[in-house]
């Protein structure tokens, strides 16, 4: 069965955001950025732990673009630290990532892991391996990169306009 529009963004927003960054990186050249942030459990513990909460690549003009298309930082946080979902979000940074290997060693560096650094690599190596085919897949068929085209084409109409007027 064929994955619906809202099928393929929910999976590549929310599970497999890592291989989609990959996949729109490859394509436009673009920094990867990775949405980080520290934390602690509400209620359970005072102890403040970082994670790696989203993966996407960063437009010339600092905005994020991911499964979702392009939106700002703000809606991107919003999107992520809900309210109430039992963390209290202690600070949240975008670490920005030239190329694939830099993007690697953030996530292997970022949190605290029961494994040795080299199995966590390796384990991320096998992820992005297997899943960034599909994102690729995915960004064509969601027209990412065509869609953020457009957008910029017609932006540039309008300034080309505004300064002729």
């Amino acid at each position: 069965m064929t994955p619906t529009r809202e099928q393929l963004v929910e999976a590549f927003t929310f599970g497999k955001c890592y291989a989609m960054a990959v996949a729109l990186h490859e394509e436009t050249g673009w920094p990867i950025g990775v949405l980080l942030a520290d934390y602690r459990d509400t209620g359970r513990s005072t102890d403040v732990r970082r994670r790696a909460v989203h993966a996407f690549v960063l437009t010339p003009n600092d905005d994020v673009f991911d499964a979702r298309g392009v939106s700002g930082l703000d809606e991107l946080r919003n999107a992520f630290f809900l309210p109430n979902n039992g963390r209290i979000i202690e600070s949240s940074w975008v670490e920005e990532c030239d190329a694939v290997e830099d993007f690697k060693t953030c996530l292997v560096n970022t949190e605290k892991h029961l494994h040795s650094k080299a199995r966590l690599r390796s384990e991320i190596d096998y992820f992005l391996e297997t899943t960034v085919p599909a994102a690729r897949a995915a960004s064509l068929e969601l027209g990412l990169v065509a869609q953020f085209q457009r957008e910029c084409d017609a932006t540039r109409r309008l300034i080309t306009a505004s300064l002729a007027a």
